[in-house]
């Protein structure tokens, strides 16, 4: 199964009914919000229980961490083959010990647990991870006439908090007193 163009990392239980995963170690992805969201391949929905994915920002997935136990495919919503985006949100982890913190610090050990169905073998194919997204805001500043005090205070600003900006300038006035 491919996702994009790119190969997935596929899972296939161990045995029948026995939970199981994978860990990845070493992530160095700054948590600042708690979104998450993991996209992956399920042929077989029938198979699959629970899909619990894990996070910690210590080298360890002990003892601090936070686990997300709310995507099973019991649940109607879920009940299909083919791709499932399992979405977290800040309210829906649950913290073990001090769990994470979203402050910027590095998130280092991502684990996923599959569990199958009782005396099935579960495959599910794992595309993508993603921490900390949102949509990109629907609006842009715009400022006039390119004052040097645009560029000072605003601009400074906008890159600080990746918010999109756009400044007009007057040809004759550039680089005069107050002008770029």
């Amino acid at each position: 199964v491919t996702f994009e163009g790119n190969q997935t990392v596929r899972f296939t239980s161990p045995s029948a009914g026995t939970t199981a995963g994978l860990q990845i170690s070493g992530l160095s992805t700054p948590t600042r919000n708690s979104s998450f969201i993991l996209l992956c391949y399920i042929p077989d929905y029938s198979k699959v229980q629970t899909i619990i994915p894990y996070l910690s920002q210590g080298a360890l997935l002990t003892p601090d961490y936070v686990s997300f136990s709310g995507y099973s495919l019991a649940n109607d919503s879920h009940k299909y083959n083919g791709w499932h985006a399992i979405e977290v949100s800040a309210d829906m982890w649950t913290a073990y010990s001090a769990g994470v913190l979203y402050n910027g610090t590095t998130a280092k050990v991502l684990r996923v647990d599959v569990t199958p169905r009782a005396g099935q073998i579960a495959e599910v194919f794992f595309a993508a991870v993603y921490l900390n997204t949102w949509s990109m805001p629907s609006i842009m500043f715009t400022y006039d006439d390119g004052r040097i005090s645009q560029y000072q205070n605003a601009f400074r600003l906008h890159k600080k908090n990746n918010i999109p900006m756009n400044c007009y300038v007057i040809p004759p006035l550039l680089g005069t007193a107050g002008q770029f």
